[in-house]
């Protein structure tokens, strides 16, 4: 739930801003509901706690709306705290995003440095079953279907390092290993367990 403050805040603004506030079951619920409420050729999801980079970025993004892609893939860069693990540290905290094979391993597309063409969630919406990684779930999706992508050279969002895919569990690695077998095969989930097992141990020890 957002605090009073934020709602007062949205609740003065003048179309086209539209806010909705309500229960639901989970993050991608409520994005899901965006989904389906937004009139949009183009969307993307903020995060609570992440900013865009500054005022231009909308400007800069907005003169690729024209491409023909499915998606446009910027950027993002951590809001680095002290207590940050080293691996969010590095190359102070910017994450270069991309589609691409590495994608059966790990993420390798952040969800605040995406827009998306609406028509593609014709096809596919974010899998609520997954708690913390469905986001990973559809990129996996754009993969397979060969989506056609542009690559940003510009840091899009500024983002927290305390959000929920950042809490290191074994809940998370759990679910990773389940989104990657329901998108190949029962035969891998010994290797995307083995895989997952030890980005869970390297995360463990890495502080």
């Amino acid at each position: 739930m957002s605090s009073s403050e934020t709602q007062d805040f949205l609740s003065k603004l003048e179309r086209p801003f539209f806010y909705l506030t309500e229960k639901d079951k989970g993050i991608y619920d409520a994005m899901n509901k965006g989904i389906s409420l937004s009139n949009g050729d183009w969307l993307y999801f903020l995060g609570a706690g992440d900013i865009l980079k500054d005022a231009e970025t909308l400007k800069f993004i907005s003169n690729s709306f024209n491409k023909n892609v499915d998606i446009l893939i910027g950027n993002i860069q951590y809001d680095i705290n002290a207590s940050d693990s080293v691996i969010l540290k590095r190359n102070k905290g910017i994450f270069k995003s991309k589609i691409s094979p590495l994608l059966w391993f790990k993420n390798t597309a952040h969800h605040q440095s995406i827009f998306y063409k609406k028509n593609i969630f014709t096809k596919k919406k974010y899998d609520d079953s997954y708690k913390v990684l469905s986001d990973y779930d559809f990129n996996l999706f754009l993969y397979k279907n060969k989506v056609t992508s542009f690559q940003l050279n510009k840091i899009v969002a500024l983002c927290d390092t305390k959000g929920i895919s950042k809490i290191y569990n074994w809940r998370l690695y759990n679910e990773e290993i389940r989104i990657k077998t329901n998108n190949s095969h029962i035969i891998f989930k010994p290797f995307f367990s083995f895989v997952s097992f030890l980005k869970f141990c390297t995360k463990f020890f890495i502080k």
